[in-house]
């Protein structure tokens, strides 16, 4: 999903994309690769939780709008480690949230 929205931004509506994202478990580059190279997409390594870095993201870039598509999204996964699936999805959001609000 994140992927197939990614390259619709870039390619179909021209929009510049900071993709964010930590690479964990279910976050692969190779997904992102026909967009490696187009100009309009940068890639930031880092983990939607570090709202410190969130917000020298946000506070450089100055983007129109944030999107949080972080998720530990698989079922089984979020019944035997429901702390991770806490952490991403629910603390994540407010880290963004934050550092929204503070800029």
């Amino acid at each position: 999903m994140t992927r197939l929205l990614v390259v619709s931004l870039c390619w179909k509506k021209k929009i510049e994309v900071i993709n964010v994202d930590a690479l964990s478990h279910a976050g692969h580059l190779r997904s992102l690769e026909p967009l490696s190279n187009h100009p309009a997409r940068r890639f930031v390594h880092s983990d939607i939780r570090d709202g410190k870095a969130l917000s020298e993201l946000i506070d450089e870039e100055a983007p129109d709008a944030k999107m949080h598509l972080a998720a530990e999204s698989y079922v089984d996964r979020s019944i035997e480690v429901p702390a991770a699936f806490i952490d991403t999805n629910i603390v994540g959001r407010y880290k963004l949230l934050n550092a929204v609000h503070q800029h």
